[in-house]
């Protein structure tokens, strides 16, 4: 057997993939230099019938060239004749016949020839080379995996924010109203619960601590959520009390404001007469008796709001609270502020900072699992490399979902018999988030809260994150590329929790379109459900494209960019796996060819291309190694390019929608998509052009990526449609099975109304 230059660890992967092709090959690939166990004889004994033959045809060469030279000698009277007057010719045909003397297929030698063992041992030390090579790439790419991995953003999007929040803000007053006490918040339980006003539910800190996960992500995104939820709390109750002050305050003025004209206690119902033009001597609700100069309720509703909803005893109504209680109550007490969108970014802020902080903190852990994945990566060899970053790009994923936690908000259902102020509040909630539109609550969602908006704020701030993480632009250094996995991820996480939230609102909105109003006494039918049936049909369309757009982005960010350099390194592996087999079946060819008394190279021959050829074998390993790193540096710098130039553009638009936020995602995902696979092609660029300049010829390999794109793209599009089709259809049976009842229902009606229409039997 013959030594090894260079050091190949036996856990060398492309060794023993190329040890299933070919067997042990005269020992030379045999791991950490023992030959044992059964090794594939298939193609050696192929290659010893082959061999066999070629050395025959090796034998009749030989004979010829030994004729010719005789021939000449005895014409020309020189050595071999003029034309074969070459010392090297005899040297070269006994080399080429020990060459192609075929070893035994039960010998460690496997059938092989001497030319093919040769060759085989060449290639190995390439490999030999590229694992060292590998393994000093490691080392200097370990500090900037670990700092990345450090520095990744960990903290999910909150897309039920303003709902969970809102909703909890409605729950509080509806407590408060009913005048009951607020319960205390338990750490170790999983909900606070408020009757029929609503729970929360949050994370079991419990289950998420205990045992090996006492020092985990999910540990501390549980642990921060426990410490933040509570003065989130005391918060909305502070607000809460306030918003009941204000319509307790109101409630005395409308029973007793005829004959109290100056009641220091309503002053802030002065200012609000003072704001639309009613003297204080005139702002009170006229009674039968009294002081009081306005004139009856009846005769001032445009400049006094009934304190009660229409139809409704559970609130305050919503021009009541829009007008008056927000503006000249509530909104002077705590700054004017969008109380709700205060509590959600500074739920998201203090988890944000405190993964940070722990992720930081776990310097030596996050250390240790790159330093496990990098030790792997460096065992495993050099045809490993493409998969090291989707390994860690795959951590960072890991750690996202980890950092993900219960945070639900259950409304509740008071009942009419008291004043709980629910709706009310989610008038409020909508008002002090700068909508006047108080019809519902809070955009739509029971108890308050916008999905849409909530899932435009994640969309837009994650992804001025991801522009701005790993740029020029400052900020803790995280690699570009893994970055932009994250934000892929976080995409789909939005789309996930996008489509939760869309079964809740087809449910509420289906059972609140389907209520029968004429069975309650009203005599009118329910206008809302031909309403939502409209309205169905144009936003249900719209919504699954976004969520197609959104689950298709993700994908394709999530998935298929962090396969791209194992896509394009791992075909070029399986080029040069090919090429090695090529080599192998040539090796006996070449061997003729150094027999062969023609060509210009004194030991080759007409074999002289070999050498090149060969050499290439040699150094593809190495050369796909250094195609990978280049590529992966020349891809932060091509994505770090796109970033800081792209913010450029995003992020000095003043108002952006979540329609705009989406099409500036799909630009700037095609842009990145075009840059990667333009950097990432240099991982086989570099192994076919850099032959050239010794003046060997480049060897094209063909990578899928465009195929492999379109399926995870395929695939996506098909998911979300699917969803879609299903919701739609679900959606389009519930509205036509509402339409027909409603149908049903008329006719029924109008034959009850006709006269003798119904009466059975009679006579004429």
């Amino acid at each position: 057997m013959i030594p090894n230059i260079f050091n190949i660890p036996a856990s060398d992967v492309s060794v023993n993939y190329l040890q299933q092709i070919f067997g042990y090959v005269g020992g030379v690939l045999c791991p950490g230099g023992s030959c044992s166990g059964n090794a594939p004889t298939v193609l050696g004994a192929m290659f010893q019938t082959f061999n066999s033959f070629i050395l025959v045809m090796a034998v009749l060469l030989l004979v010829y060239v030994t004729i010719i030279a005789l021939v000449g000698t005895a014409h020309e009277g020189e050595f071999m004749g003029k034309k074969m007057n070459n010392i090297w010719i005899p040297i070269r045909a006994v080399l080429g016949i020990a060459l192609l003397i075929p070893t035994g297929v039960s010998t460690i030698g496997g059938g092989y020839c001497g030319i093919q063992i040769l060759m085989m041992w060449v290639i190995l030390q390439g490999v030999g080379v590229a694992d060292a090579v590998w393994n000093t790439a490691l080392t200097n790419l370990r500090p900037d995996l670990s700092s990345s991995t450090a520095n990744a953003q960990t903290a999910p999007p909150i897309i039920n924010g303003s709902q969970v929040f809102g909703g909890l803000f409605s729950g509080i007053v509806c407590t408060i109203s009913a005048g009951n006490s607020l319960p205390s918040f338990d750490s170790s339980s999983t909900s606070y619960n408020l009757g029929s006003c609503g729970e929360l539910t949050y994370c079991d800190i419990n289950a998420s601590c205990s045992g090996n996960l006492s020092n985990s992500t999910q540990c501390a995104a549980c642990t921060v959520q426990i410490n933040t939820l509570p003065p989130a709390i005391t918060l909305l109750t502070g607000i809460a009390q306030i918003f009941v002050a204000a319509d307790k305050s109101y409630l005395e003025f409308f029973a007793n404001s005829w004959r109290m004209p100056n009641n220091p206690a309503w002053d802030w119902i002065y200012k609000y007469c003072a704001s639309v033009g009613v003297p204080q001597d005139q702002c009170c609700i006229g009674g039968g008796i009294g002081i009081c100069n306005a004139p009856s309720w009846d005769q001032n509703t445009s400049k006094l709001y009934n304190v009660n909803d229409q139809n409704s005893n559970q609130g305050a109504s919503s021009a009541a609270v829009k007008d008056i209680y927000w503006p000249f109550f509530v909104s002077p007490k705590i700054g004017g502020m969008n109380f709700v969108n205060v509590i959600v970014q500074g739920y998201e802020t203090a988890t944000q900072k405190a993964l940070a902080a722990y992720n930081q903190s776990q310097g030596n852990q996050n250390q240790t699992s790159v330093d496990n994945i990098v030790q792997k990566s460096g065992d495993n060899g050099w045809i490993f490399a493409g998969a090291l970053y989707y390994q860690i790009a795959n951590q960072n994923s890991t750690n996202l979902k980890n950092s993900q936690t219960t945070l639900n908000w259950t409304a509740g259902d008071p009942g009419s018999g008291s004043r709980n102020n629910i709706t009310a509040a989610g008038y409020l909630v909508s008002v002090a988030g700068g909508n006047n539109s108080t019809t519902s609550a809070g955009g739509g969602m029971p108890g308050g809260g916008n999905p849409g908006q909530d899932a435009g704020d994640a969309l837009s701030s994650n992804f001025s994150s991801n522009l701005q993480g790993g740029s020029a632009l400052g900020g803790s250094y995280t690699n570009p590329l893994l970055k932009l996995q994250l934000f892929g991820s976080m995409l789909l996480i939005i789309a996930e929790a996008l489509f939760a939230v869309a079964l809740v609102v087809i449910a509420v909105v289906g059972f609140a379109s389907s209520i029968d109003v004429f069975v309650l006494g009203t005599g009118i039918t329910n206008p809302t459900s031909n309403f939502m049936l409209i309205m169905s049909m144009f936003l249900i369309p719209v919504f699954w494209m976004v969520m197609g757009l959104l689950v298709s982005i993700g994908a394709t960010l999530a998935v298929y960019t962090p396969l791209l350099p194992f896509v394009y390194f791992t075909f070029g592996a399986l080029a040069w796996i090919v090429a090695v087999i090529e080599a192998m079946v040539a090796g006996p060819i070449v061997a003729l060819g150094v027999i062969s008394p023609s060509g210009q190279h004194e030991i080759m021959g007409k074999a002289e291309p070999a050498i090149l050829l060969l050499f290439n074998l040699f150094l593809r390993p190495s050369l796909l190694v250094f195609g990978l790193v280049v590529s992966m540096l020349l891809a932060s710098v091509g994505v770090t390019l796109v970033n800081s130039t792209f913010w450029l553009v995003f992020g000095t638009i003043p108002i952006k929608d979540p329609l705009t936020d989406i099409f500036f995602v799909v630009a700037y995902v095609t842009i990145i998509l075009a840059v990667l696979n333009k950097c990432f092609a240099v991982i086989n660029l570099i192994p076919q052009q850099v032959i050239r300049w010794i003046g060997g010829s480049p060897e094209a390999v063909e990578t899928p990526t465009e195929e492999l794109k379109g399926r995870i793209e395929g695939a996506a599009g098909k998911t979300g449609g699917i969803i879609g089709e299903g919701a739609e259809s679900r959606s389009g049976q519930h509205m036509g099975g509402v339409r027909k009842a409603e149908d049903k229902k008329r006719k029924d009606r109008a034959t009850k109304d006709q006269p003798g229409k119904g009466i059975t039997g009679g006579g004429s």
